[in-house]
C-alpha cells in the first residue's frame, strides 16, 4: 500500500516545522532575564551592552548604555564596574535620578540585569550608533584636567592615610616586600626638587590611581607635569630612585607639602 504526499511549494509537509524553526532561529537573540529583575528596569530604561574601546582601559570592554523611556535625556553610559565600586555606584545612581525614573533600592537590579547581558552571547552586542564615541569625545577634554587633579589627590590621599609604608629616605626604612615608596626627606632630593617629594614604586601606581591604561595614566602625568607636582623621568615619566642604601627602583615622584604628613614623621624638613 503506497502513500501519497503533498509537495507543498517543493517541500514535503514535515519540512514545515523546519521552516519554522529556522525562523524562529533567525530572530535577533535575547537575554533570558528574571520577571522581577526586568520589572525593576525595563519599564523606565532601554538598556543595551556595547563592546568599546574605554579610554581608560587597555583594549575593549563591555559598556552599557541606558536610554530614558521618560524623556528626550542624553543616555547614560557606564562600565560594568562601575556598579561594584562605592563612589562609581553612587555617581551613576545620581545620573540615572536625574536623567530618568530610578529609585537607589533599584541598584542591585540592575546589577543583575547587566550580568544576564553579559552571559547572553555575543549576538547580544548593539553596535555602538556614535552615541558612545561622541560621548568619549566631550567629557575627554574637561576630563583630562579633572582626572590629572583626581590623580593627585588619590596620591596625595593614600601617602597622608598610609605614612607606615612611606618611610622617609633618611631613616632607611624602605623594605620591598611591604612598602609602597618613600619619602624623599634627604638633603639632596630636598635640593633637587625643591621641596618635599614621594616616590611611588610602580608596581603599586596604578592601584592608588585607579588608572590601568598606559596611554591614560602617562597623559595624566604629563598634564601633572605641567602643573609643576610632578617630576617625570625618562622611561614612561618614571625615574630610577634610591629608596634606601643599596636599594634603586623605578619609583613616579611627586612633590607634597609636608604639612599634610601627621606631625613628628619629618624630621629634616
Amino acid at each position: 500500500m503506497s502513500i501519497e504526499l503533498k509537495v507543498l511549494n517543493g517541500e514535503l509537509p514535515s519540512s514545515e516545522v523546519n521552516s519554522q524553526e529556522k525562523a524562529e532561529g533567525s530572530r535577533p537573540p535575547f537575554a533570558v532575564i528574571p520577571a522581577d529583575v526586568r520589572e525593576a528596569i525595563d519599564p523606565d530604561w532601554d538598556v543595551q551592552i556595547l563592546l568599546e574601546v574605554d579610554p581608560n582601559h587597555d583594549g575593549k570592554v563591555f559598556v552599557i548604555k541606558m536610554t530614558s523611556k521618560w524623556g528626550a535625556t542624553n543616555p547614560v553610559f557606564f562600565l560594568p564596574s562601575d556598579l561594584y565600586d562605592k563612589k562609581s555606584q553612587q555617581k551613576l545612581i545620581k545620573e540615572l535620578v536625574n536623567r530618568g525614573r530610578f529609585h537607589p533600592d533599584e541598584i542591585q537590579a540592575l546589577i543583575n540585569y547587566v550580568d544576564y547581558l553579559k552571559v547572553a552571547g555575543p549576538g547580544m552586542i548593539t553596535p555602538d550608533d556614535g552615541s558612545y564615541k561622541q560621548h568619549i569625545k566631550e567629557i575627554s577634554g574637561s576630563v583630562e584636567g579633572n582626572l590629572s587633579d583626581e590623580c593627585y589627590n588619590s596620591v596625595l590621599e593614600h601617602v597622608t592615610e598610609n605614612v607606615t609604608v612611606f618611610p622617609t629616605r633618611t631613616t632607611n626604612g624602605y623594605k620591598k616586600d611591604c612598602c609602597h615608596g618613600v619619602l624623599l626627606d634627604d638633603d639632596n632630593s630636598l635640593k633637587k626638587y625643591g621641596g618635599l617629594t614621594v616616590a611611588i614604586v610602580s608596581k603599586h601606581m596604578r592601584d592608588i590611581v585607579g588608572i590601568h591604561n598606559t596611554k591614560k595614566l602617562n597623559a595624566i602625568l604629563c598634564e601633572l607635569a605641567r602643573k609643576g607636582v610632578f617630576h617625570p623621568g625618562s622611561h614612561e615619566n618614571r625615574k630610577s630612585v634610591t629608596l634606601a642604601e643599596r636599594e634603586v627602583d623605578h619609583a613616579y615622584v611627586f612633590s607634597i607639602d609636608p604639612s599634610l604628613l601627621p606631625e613628628g614623621v619629618l624630621k629634616n624638613v
